[in-house]
């Protein structure tokens, strides 16, 4: 039903977190959570992002099993990292998914993993996550990151920063004590931050607020 509202307020496509599998939480189950996928994904029309807990280990029996589960639906999970990057991509590759690749805040390292990935899986179906930090708790690191990324592609002509940057910016974004103390402030907080991150070479954003995503969608249309 959540996943059928923010359609309703514009999304254009729906990202799921799997927080109920974290092993700091409630350690749900892997098979669980790849039967509340399958329900979402078959009730909608839209791509779904599919995140893990974070929990490397975790991840792995969480992701795989996702990946069998919804066989064919061309999802984009993750994230992968250089822990747990070959049990995930190999299930993601056999049942036509693609994957988010994440090397915290380091454009060396985000392409020394997609090298690794690139050796058993489709270069053009990894999206890379750099890890985004809200406004005022290091958007000008994540920024820079992004830029360094977009340029070894564009300019240095190298294949394996060429993916598509993915920004996660509403979870950051609403754990601020600005944006708690604050919900018009909040709004703006997680809206200046993903502006920011396009700016910088961001092709796709996360966003939290129905009306932070229509002020982007507003801009991106100005822009």
């Amino acid at each position: 039903a959540w996943a059928k509202k923010c359609l309703d307020y514009g999304a254009d496509l729906i990202c799921l977190r799997l927080a109920s599998t974290d092993p700091a939480g409630t350690n749900g189950s892997a098979d669980a959570a790849a039967a509340t996928v399958k329900k979402v994904v078959t009730s909608i029309g839209v791509p779904v992002v599919v995140y893990g807990s974070g929990d490397e280990a975790k991840d792995v029996e969480v992701l795989t099993r996702v990946a069998e589960a919804c066989s064919g639906e061309k999802l984009l999970i993750g994230p992968v990292v250089k822990e747990n990057y070959e049990p995930i991509s190999k299930a993601a590759l056999e049942h036509g998914h693609s994957i988010i690749a994440q090397a915290s805040m380091d454009a060396n390292l985000t392409k020394e993993l997609n090298v690794a990935l690139c050796k058993s899986f489709p270069a053009d179906r990894i999206v890379v996550d750099p890890t985004s930090s809200a406004l005022g708790y290091g958007l000008e690191f994540t920024f820079s990151i992004i830029e360094r990324i977009k340029h070894f592609g564009l300019f240095d002509k190298d294949k394996m920063m060429l993916m598509p940057i993915l920004a996660d910016v509403g979870g950051e974004c609403w754990r601020v004590k600005e944006a708690k103390e604050n919900a018009d402030q909040g709004i703006l907080w997680e809206a200046v931050t993903a502006l920011s991150y396009i700016v910088a070479g961001a092709n796709l954003v996360i966003l939290r607020h129905p009306t932070a995503l229509k002020l982007i969608k507003e801009m991106i249309a100005e822009l």
